[in-house]
């Protein structure tokens, strides 16, 4: 059933609820995950036992949990074809949402080398037959890991690296090739998390995941947690608070950008709505405005009869910018207009030439967003109150049920709104 994702809740995209830390109290621990406002839960499949297990236990709480199913790294040596046929079945399931956990593993090497890669190879292959997506283990093996998904490039479905450790380079690999990636609480652990706080600052908002990972890598944000300690996932909202933190981004907009992605790479919910954007608000019945819109969402908007996007985002954000939003906004027959505007630094010639854009397009539907719609915000509150002459409360009154301008904002609408007026 589609899950609602407008309420600042979380998706966790892996948590392993069938060890066995958690056989003396499960139901108090779905609970305790529902009572923090958790939207769902994926339960990670790391054997065929494991996936039957994870997608019974998904089968008891079918509002709630979902389940991936495939064969962990460590475990490669088991695989047969009785394996594949196993997991085939089980991915027919609707409450089977991915193929996985799946991988390679050469630093542990649980499983010699060529069984992980023969049996990762093998689940490649049933991803692609199935079109679900691949929910992926990578450590001490990236270059490897690179070389078999490239040899499916073109087939593959979506994908997301599971409980991401590593740095700036690995991220931009896997960026680079449209994957996912999956967040735990290695990012709160001071001493072995750094390369991951970095890296995070870089990823695109749209590919970013939260994951407890539960019952390992509990946050060491949390008051009082200790590394051994049982993670859960009750404790999600502490990865995606150090998240929120680390990229200096609120907290509101982590939640909602990485449940509507989840939403989206799981296929949960139906095509996504100009509500799911964040920030969204409907100005007038030809404009409306929006934070950063990933590309369904700019699908959206083109659904609903826009002919033309104007973005006044910095294309090179690594936080919020799509890579090629002009190409995706073009693609879907709509035309594209990009004003730069710095978010601490805005300028008269900005205002004016986002005036002139929208007196160009004044009788087509407008689409006008930048990274939260604060910018916006305030640029149309400018342009209603100066080029419509609408009164200042009516003019500014979407502004105001966004943000409170800070002193910089302050001053330049102050300004803009003097200089309008002598």
């Amino acid at each position: 059933m589609p899950i609602d994702s407008s309420s600042g809740s979380l998706i966790d995209i892996g948590a392993n609820l069938t060890n066995g830390a958690f056989r003396d109290d499960l139901a108090a621990v779905i609970a305790r995950a529902r009572s923090v406002r958790l939207a769902a839960i994926v339960v990670t499949g790391t054997t065929v036992e494991i996936s039957e297990a994870a997608s019974g236990l998904a089968a008891e709480h079918p509002d709630f949990l979902y389940a991936t199913a495939g064969v962990h790294p460590h475990h490669a040596s088991d695989w047969s074809e009785a394996s594949a046929l196993a997991l085939s079945q089980l991915l027919r399931e609707v409450r089977v949402v991915a193929v996985g956990e799946c991988g390679l593993d050469f630093e542990r090497n649980y499983s010699p080398p060529d069984a992980q890669r023969s049996c990762f190879r093998r689940q490649l292959e049933l991803a692609c037959d199935v079109g679900k997506p691949l929910f992926l283990h990578c450590r001490g093996a990236h270059r490897p890991f690179l070389e078999m998904l490239d040899q499916f490039r073109g087939r593959l479905p979506k994908v997301v690296v599971h409980c991401f450790t590593e740095g700036v380079d690995e991220a931009r690999a896997y960026v680079e090739r449209g994957w996912h990636i999956g967040i735990t609480g290695w990012i709160a652990d001071e001493k072995r998390g750094g390369a991951l706080r970095e890296a995070v600052r870089q990823i695109p908002l749209h590919r970013l995941l939260v994951e407890t990972d539960a019952p390992y890598l509990v946050p060491l944000n949390k008051p009082d947690a200790r590394r051994r300690d049982r993670n859960e996932p009750a404790f999600l909202p502490w990865v995606a608070k150090k998240l929120a933190e680390c990229r200096k981004q609120e907290e509101s907009l982590i939640a909602h950008a990485t449940t509507r992605t989840s939403l989206e790479f799981f296929d949960l919910a139906g095509p996504a709505q100009l509500a799911d954007i964040y920030n969204y608000r409907e100005v007038t019945g030809r404009m409306s405005t929006s934070g950063q819109p990933n590309e369904a969402q700019l699908a959206a908007v083109a659904r609903e009869g826009f002919a033309v996007v104007v973005n006044l985002a910095l294309h090179n954000e690594p936080r919020y910018s799509l890579a090629d939003e002009t190409g995706v906004v073009r693609s879907l027959g709509m035309e594209y207009a990009h004003i730069p505007v710095q978010f601490d630094k805005p300028t008269q010639s900005d205002l004016l030439a986002f005036f002139s854009t929208m007196e160009q397009h004044r009788d087509r539907k407008v689409f006008v967003h930048c990274a939260a719609n604060m910018r916006v915000s305030a640029f149309v509150g400018l342009y209603r109150s100066i080029v419509e002459h609408l009164p200042d409360e009516q003019a500014f009154s979407v502004m105001k049920t966004i943000w409170e301008p800070n002193e910089v904002w302050s001053r330049f609408i102050a300004e803009m709104l003097a200089a309008s007026r002598t």
